[in-house]
């Protein structure tokens, strides 16, 4: 079953009959993709439940329509939950969105009783900003989204209280990395860190200090076919199970549940064999590189008015077609970006022909 069947089922029990777990650390990864704008602030005072905002957001005008899986499915799961004995009375605040030119951020505090207080960051939507900060990461230990997260964290103490911080794919890897830089009093109140399918950290970032004081804490949950989570480099991995390949594999909708936790599996061969692809291109390439790459495959995307990456993540082929026209690249760095793209191409079909049999 997946996360609605969860909420379905386990809706009836409070928090007090049946305790937190790990589908619900998941769902509230996933409430932080849904717009509350006009709805909450980010007045940590201004606290509202969530079946008070889910009133409020239905009774509006949504875009029902809108592409985004991840933001369907947010909606999808407040839709589900809003209304349950489970979620109802839980408070929601503190929500803060950010998109412009330079970053993709939003972030919101989940109230689970008095002591304990979850905080989501939105992951990468299909936004080009959102998905040029993923490619931003195999160079930067820092992009503009991780200092909007810190400063979200450092705004307010949570006092009297601990924190579990969660995110799913790009809001992973702020969950993680604000939980490094906070200052010591809010890192000190973190219990655990989930990122789901999130990006790693480069390889300096794994073996810092500022890593290894909140290392324990660390959980990287990540689907079997995996095409997000497994770039750069991560500890505490654990593989969960999903039928679904590609980019339909990072949508946690389609993640298998049971009452109680995430399904477990192993990672697919197809996986690991692009995972291996991926970071030998990254380590192969110096920081200045790959800036210049990025920048241009992303110049590439507005000047061809390309404002969504599930189309190159749906065809794959596009991408090797327009760097082969605008491409300023050296011979060797192209090449080597082609054969990684074809591998990613090749994995989704094998898998495919294989669900087939």
């Amino acid at each position: 079953m997946n996360i609605i069947d969860y909420i379905d089922k386990n809706g009836k029990y409070t928090f007090l009959e049946k305790e937190l777990n790990e589908v619900d650390k998941l769902i509230f990864s996933n409430l932080s993709y849904v717009d509350f704008k006009d709805l909450l602030d980010n007045n940590f005072k201004n606290k509202k439940s969530i079946e008070s905002v889910g009133e409020e957001f239905f009774k509006r005008k949504y875009d029902k329509e809108k592409r985004i899986l991840a933001i369907k499915g947010g909606v999808k799961a407040l839709k589900a939950m809003y209304k349950t004995k489970r979620y109802k009375d839980l408070l929601i605040y503190n929500y803060e969105k950010v998109i412009n030119n330079n970053l993709q951020f939003s972030a919101l505090t989940i109230e689970i009783n008095k002591k304990l207080i979850y905080v989501s960051f939105e992951g990468t939507d299909e936004s080009t900003i959102g998905w040029k900060e993923d490619f931003e990461l195999s160079y930067k230990n820092i992009i503009e989204s991780h200092k909007k997260a810190i400063r979200y964290l450092n705004r307010f103490t949570f006092k009297d209280c601990k924190l579990i911080l969660g995110g799913h794919s790009k809001g992973g890897n702020l969950a993680l990395v604000s939980a490094m830089y906070t200052n010591f009093i809010v890192r000190n109140k973190i219990i655990n860190i989930y990122s789901y399918d999130g990006p790693g950290l480069l390889r300096g970032s794994l073996h810092s200090k500022r890593y290894m004081k909140i290392k324990d804490k660390y959980i990287h949950i990540i689907p079997n076919n995996s095409v997000v989570g497994i770039m750069l480099y991560s500890t505490n991995n654990v593989v969960i199970k999903t039928k679904h390949i590609g980019i339909l594999s990072h949508f946690i909708l389609n993640w298998e549940v049971d009452l109680e936790n995430l399904v477990s599996d192993k990672m697919r061969q197809s996986t690991i064999d692009l995972q291996i692809r991926m970071n030998s291109w990254i380590e192969k390439y110096n920081d200045e590189q790959k800036k210049i790459f990025v920048e241009e495959l992303f110049d590439i995307f507005e000047k061809n008015n390309i404002k969504s990456l599930i189309v190159i993540l749906e065809k794959p082929s596009i991408l090797i077609k327009l760097l082969k026209e605008k491409s300023k690249m050296n011979n060797e760095m192209f090449k080597d970006f082609e054969d990684m793209v074809k591998n990613f191409i090749f994995a989704n079909i094998k898998e495919t022909i294989t669900k087939k049999q």
